[in-house]
């Protein structure tokens, strides 16, 4: 009897630790340490290649320019001259193709800039921005990983109907930001460029449908000036499309 209640005691403290869930700031601050240690808290450039559905072949291709202070900002090129431009403030998505506006962008930008903060309040503070519940945290499965889930999960939720950034336990690395709507963003795994580490790719899903990859091929830190991120530059003409061939 003894030892049949010795072995339940070892399975009950087992099951509370595997059921232990750390606290939003503590999750939130060690994410952000992953950040600093990772180079990425700091403006960031990267080089991209867009794929989408079932396509191998690249459609077109760009940078993507990200602030820890909150925005984003994406160029594509089309091998057919059609470029496009994306910029991402909080919750602000907006888009233009040959500078004039779209109505319904097709959601290919980031938040990227969740990955780059270099603190757990700059880290809240961007989830909360983004319109999430930053005090809360969920469990759930990305692939094979155990995440920590900084924005709350509810069981039968729709895939990424609430903002949130998915965090694996063991690697404390983000593997996914839902940012509302159902739109998501799959992370890839790390790969080192010099000493500045970012996802090999970023893959979009809109409810449990995939719509596209961006394809990191290149990443360096940067300058951003303050007007980087106003509306202005999505209308002006990028200077590779002056006298670009019509789509």
């Amino acid at each position: 009897m003894r030892r049949a209640a010795l072995a339940l005691a070892v399975l009950l403290v087992a099951a509370a630790a595997a059921a232990y869930v750390p606290g939003a700031d503590r999750i939130a601050n060690e994410v952000a340490k992953m950040n600093r240690a990772a180079g990425r808290d700091a403006p960031l450039e990267l080089r991209v290649d867009l794929r989408m559905g079932d396509v191998d072949a690249v459609l077109a291709s760009g940078t993507l320019v990200s602030d820890p202070r909150g925005a984003s900002r994406l160029e594509l090129r089309s091998p057919r001259g059609t470029w496009e431009r994306h910029l991402r403030r909080g919750s602000e998505l907006l888009a233009t193709r040959d500078g004039e506006p779209l109505e319904r962008p097709r959601p290919f930008l980031p938040p990227l800039y969740l990955l780059q903060a270099g603190s757990g309040g700059a880290l809240r503070g961007g989830l909360v921005d983004l319109g999430g519940r930053s005090g809360e945290v969920g469990l759930g499965y990305q692939g094979p990983a155990d995440c920590w889930v900084l924005g709350g999960r509810r069981r039968g939720e729709a895939p990424a109907e609430r903002t949130a950034l998915w965090i694996d336990q063991e690697t404390l690395e983000a593997v996914r930001l839902d940012v509302g709507g159902g739109v998501s963003f799959l992370l890839g795994p790390p790969q080192q460029f010099g000493k500045l580490q970012v996802p090999q790719w970023i893959d979009v899903h809109v409810g449990d449908q995939f719509l596209a990859r961006l394809s990191v091929r290149g990443a360096r830190k940067t300058r951003v000036s303050p007007g980087s991120f106003a509306s202005q530059w999505l209308q002006a003409v990028p200077p590779a499309a002056q006298g670009a061939p019509a789509p």
